[in-house]
C-alpha cells in the first residue's frame, strides 16, 4: 500500500509539473505553422469557391460544395488559432487546482499507507513481547511447580513409616484422624516365615 500510494504521488506531482510547465519552443512555433496552413487553405479554398461562382457554366451544386469547403477552412483556422491561444496562455488556474488538489490527497494517502504500515509493525512488536513476556511467565510457573511437587515428595518421603524387617500387618489400632503419642504402637507387624505350629496328639 505504501508502494502504491508513493507512484501515485510521484503520477500526481508529474502531472502537475507537465500542467504548470511552458510550452517547449518547438510546440510554440508547430501551432504556429498549423496556424498559418490553416490560412493558406482556406486561402485557396476561397479562391476556388471565386473561380466556380464566376464560372457561369459551374452548375449550382459546385458553387455550393466551394462554400461548405470553405466554411470547414475557416473552421480549421479558428481551431489553429484557438489551440494556439491556449498554449500561450499557460492552463486554467481551475485545471491547476484539481492538479494541486491531487498531489494534496496522493500525499494524504501515503500518509495514511505509512502510518496503517506503522501500527501493524508495532502492533506485531507488541504481539511478539506479549507472547515472550507470557512465555517467560509460563516457565517460571513450571519451575515454581516443579519446586513445589520436589517439597510434596520430600514430605511423602518422610511420612512413610519403614519397619526394621519385612513382614505382615496383623493388626492396626489406629484409625485415620486419630491423634498418635510418640513412641506409642499403632499396630504388629509379624513375620510369618518365624511362626511355628504347636499342636497336641493325643
Amino acid at each position: 500500500s505504501v508502494d502504491q500510494a508513493e507512484i501515485a504521488l510521484e503520477q500526481a506531482k508529474l502531472s502537475l509539473a507537465r500542467l504548470l510547465a511552458p510550452p517547449l519552443p518547438e510546440e510554440v512555433e508547430q501551432a504556429k505553422l498549423a496556424v498559418e496552413r490553416s490560412k493558406n487553405s482556406l486561402w485557396a479554398t476561397q479562391g476556388e469557391r471565386d473561380g466556380i461562382k464566376g464560372n457561369p457554366r459551374s452548375q449550382e451544386y459546385q458553387a455550393g460544395a466551394a462554400d461548405a469547403r470553405v466554411a470547414v477552412a475557416e473552421n480549421d483556422v479558428r481551431s489553429a488559432a484557438l489551440n494556439l491561444e491556449i498554449m500561450l496562455k499557460g492552463p486554467k488556474p481551475e485545471n491547476i487546482a484539481l492538479a494541486l488538489n491531487a498531489v494534496t490527497a496522493a500525499e494524504a494517502n501515503l500518509a495514511a499507507a505509512k502510518a496503517n504500515l506503522e501500527y501493524e509493525e508495532a502492533s506485531k512488536e507488541l504481539s511478539l513481547a506479549s507472547k515472550e513476556l507470557s512465555l517467560a511467565t509460563m516457565e517460571k510457573e513450571v519451575t515454581f511447580r516443579g519446586q513445589l511437587l520436589a517439597m510434596a515428595n520430600k514430605r511423602l518421603e518422610e511420612t512413610k513409616l519403614v519397619a526394621q524387617f519385612s513382614g505382615s500387618i496383623v493388626s492396626v489400632d489406629a484409625k485415620v484422624g486419630d491423634s498418635v503419642k510418640p513412641f506409642a504402637p499403632i499396630g504388629i507387624l509379624a513375620d510369618p516365615s518365624l511362626l511355628q505350629i504347636e499342636t497336641n496328639v493325643p
